[in-house]
């Protein structure tokens, strides 16, 4: 997961970055708002911390920017100003979160994962895919051709459930290691190549007339991206 720290506050970006970092994240700082809208135009983010007071532009200012672009990427913003006014400004600017300086780096962590859980729960709304003749069971961990049930792993449906997630958007190892195995696990990069192989595979199975290569495309220095003309998704809806 890949988190965007804008904060003139060289301490903050040292405590925090240390913190979040053993915990397996991807950090990214900037120490102005125009330096976080340049850095979200070109890369992804799964959450922003944001300062409220710095030169130039303010955080709030820069809210008011960035949702404009019609970007979804929960904000938590952090500021010493403990007034509710301020409070309630933040929010209806689209922040999702709060916190006061100085603040526990520990329930930073804690409030992260929380807004990461409701984030992925917008996901499981969806409970398979079908890609050519074979279906992606993202609820019963299951992958079938026609009837008959093939063998898959739970972190195959994982890997495929997230790469779906958000079209032609490319999905870092890292990002694919956090969301299907976990923080607290030890896989290496090398286990998601091993198992974006197996992907491909069970694709080809299922779609042969297209490169499984191509459906599970390797981005160079990236990740990986999934590339489908014609995918259809099946929830209760």
């Amino acid at each position: 997961m890949r988190i965007l720290i804008i904060d003139d506050d060289e301490l903050i970006h040292l405590m925090v970055t240390d913190k979040l970092a053993v915990e397996g994240y991807e950090i990214s700082s900037t120490y102005s708002a125009n330096e976080g809208l340049e850095e979200i135009r070109k890369n992804h983010f799964d959450i922003i911390l944001l300062d409220i007071r710095m030169p130039g532009m303010s955080g709030l200012e820069f809210m008011k920017s960035y949702r404009s672009f019609n970007i979804d990427t929960p904000v938590i913003m952090l500021s010493s100003i403990s007034e509710e006014e301020t409070k309630i400004t933040a929010f209806k600017t689209g922040a999702d979160d709060y916190m006061i300086k100085p603040f526990s780096t520990g329930e930073l962590l804690v409030r992260i994962k929380a807004i990461l859980r409701r984030t992925v729960s917008a996901k499981d709304e969806i409970h398979g895919i079908r890609i050519g003749s074979g279906y992606f069971d993202f609820q019963q961990y299951r992958f079938t051709i026609g009837d008959i049930d093939e063998e898959c792993s739970r972190y195959e449906i994982l890997i495929i459930k997230l790469l779906t997630s958000a079209k032609g958007k490319i999905f870092t190892r890292d990002d694919i290691l956090h969301y299907a195995w976990g923080a607290d696990q030890f896989p290496t990069n090398r286990t998601v190549d091993n198992y974006i192989v197996r992907l491909r595979e069970k694709i080809k199975k299922c779609f042969p007339e297209v490169l499984s290569a191509e459906i599970i495309e390797s981005v160079y220095g990236s990740g990986y991206r999934l590339n489908l003309p014609d995918i259809k998704f099946e929830s209760n809806n």
